[in-house]
């Protein structure tokens, strides 16, 4: 069996149960290099340093959200469903659009940081992160085979490489005494490397030649404008905050913003990774077999209430420890910030999923109102409460921008009227569980470590006595335990 044709089988819905954990275990070995290398790095660089550091790195981001504008994702979703020549010139002319945007992009954040007044070391290190964005843009559009079939071990892999040079080129950077500009041009080397390693894992199955065939980017566009206009402003919703609360707060509150969107951004991206994995086989139901779509979107929402929930959990009760970890004692000031964005990752959760249910449905629309309903929001609220309370007033409005996020495409799917409803006692078993978790944790006195480990484990403990547990994530789970113990 191709891996193409098991998108229309049984086994398809094990495989992205198998595969979304896949991402999630290499998802977390990539957030602990990332712990080690921040903590390297923050403290290296000083909370002034790291407000610049973190300022730059989120312009490149926008830049990098902007330039993919979703393209990566309409290529998962064409890919599941083209053969042939029509799927080699859907992937060439993808290929040439990505790389031209990507550079255009380029340009756009230099001219930005000049505008902006960055001082040299920002303006070099900007144009020289902003190399790394178009060489992502080639890996990214080779790797889409990949998710598209859902070989996502390989995929994993990939990711896992690049984070783990990413870190060790941090290592060796601090201990040379490097500066700014050296610790932002490191994208470039660890991008190329991961881009090497790609081509083994997908040759003769991907175009390699870019095309720059204006009919077949006309047909493109056509095909991914509203999701691309959705991407950008996504995107540029999700890292405005920093740039905008770098343009009108101190150097210091800068920094303790900054560290705190750190972690806030690196965990935001685990539901989307996850909803990543699911897109092929919704896809395929919503064009083929509506009973099919129905059924998978509404455990899919199960498992995302359940997700989002104990990421509150962990988020809010473990701050100290993250902030420690990563940034050291002198960023106390960065721990009521990040529980602050510890709320709103429920909200990025419940936001993911809406976004990849209306993708596979084809209903690029209302991605773009949500999109530009939470940038709005979020740039408001960072220049009305940013200016006035600080860092907390900038992560308010993080939280305001995913909670209007979520709702938007909430809304889309119950106008629609066959919105996804997940099972009747999980939403409730959620919230009362995530809110006694909480309780337990904060009333048991026990420093942050064991307290997040404390909430964590009563809330699991109330989801299974609930019956809230999808019985598909339990057998999957009891297959694997199995495996392990007959070895």
């Amino acid at each position: 069996m191709s891996a193409t044709d098991l998108l229309d089988t049984t086994q398809a819905g094990s495989q992205v149960i198998r595969g979304g954990g896949t991402r999630i275990v290499g998802y977390v070995v990539n957030v602990a290099i990332a712990v080690g290398s921040s903590a390297l790095l923050l403290r290296y660089l000083g909370v002034a340093d790291t407000g610049r550091y973190t300022t730059v790195v989120a312009l490149t981001s926008i830049v990098t959200g902007i330039t993919d504008a979703g393209l990566a994702t309409i290529g998962i979703r064409e890919y599941s469903h083209r053969v042939g020549d029509d799927r080699d010139r859907m992937m060439r002319a993808l290929l040439g659009l990505r790389v031209t945007i990507a550079t255009v992009g380029l340009a756009g954040a230099v001219a930005f940081a000049l505008v902006a007044g960055y001082d040299r070391e920002m303006l070099a290190g900007t144009a020289l992160a902003g190399v790394s964005v178009v060489i992502l843009a080639v890996q990214t559009t080779w790797a889409v085979p990949l998710v598209a079939t859902l070989r996502l071990g390989r995929q994993t892999a990939l990711e896992t490489l690049r984070w783990g040079l990413t870190g060790v080129g941090i290592a060796m950077l601090v201990v040379l005494g490097a500066g700014l500009v050296a610790m932002l041009a490191l994208a470039v080397p660890v991008t190329i490397v991961t881009l090497l390693a790609t081509i083994p894992l997908i040759r003769g199955e991907v175009p390699m030649r870019l095309s720059f065939d204006a009919t077949a980017w006309r047909s493109l566009a056509r095909i991914a404008g509203p999701y691309a206009a959705a991407a950008v402003a996504y995107f540029a919703y999700a890292y405005i905050a920093m740039v905008l609360f770098q343009l009108i707060g101190s150097a210091e509150e800068t920094g303790i913003y900054g560290a705190a969107f750190r972690i806030f951004i690196t965990v935001t991206l685990l539901p989307a990774l996850f909803m990543q994995v699911a897109l092929p086989v919704l896809t395929r139901a919503a064009r083929d077999d509506h009973d099919r779509f129905a059924y998978a979107s509404g455990k899919l929402l199960d498992v995302t209430l359940i997700a989002g929930g104990i990421a509150i959990v962990a988020t809010v009760a473990g701050a100290p420890l993250a902030i420690h970890l990563i940034a050291g004692p002198d960023f106390d000031a960065s721990i009521p910030v990040l529980r602050i964005q510890g709320a709103a990752f429920g909200m990025s959760f419940l936001a993911a999923y809406g976004s990849f249910v209306l993708l596979a449905q084809h209903r690029d629309t209302s991605l773009v109102w949500g999109s530009v309903a939470a940038l709005l929001t979020t740039s408001v609220l960072t220049l009305v409460l940013g200016g006035s309370i600080g860092a907390q007033g900038t992560a308010l409005a993080n939280l305001a921008g995913e909670t209007v996020l979520a709702a938007v495409y909430g809304a889309a799917l119950v106008r629609a009227g066959r919105s996804p409803r997940p099972a009747g006692r999980t939403a409730p078993a959620v919230v009362v569980g995530a809110g006694l978790a909480l309780g337990a944790a904060f009333a048991s006195g026990l420093p942050s470590l064991f307290a997040a480990a404390l909430g964590c484990a009563v809330y699991s403990a109330l989801l299974v006595a609930a019956g809230a547990v999808p019985a598909e994530l339990r057998v999957e789970v009891g297959r694997l335990l199995s495996r392990r113990r007959a070895r």
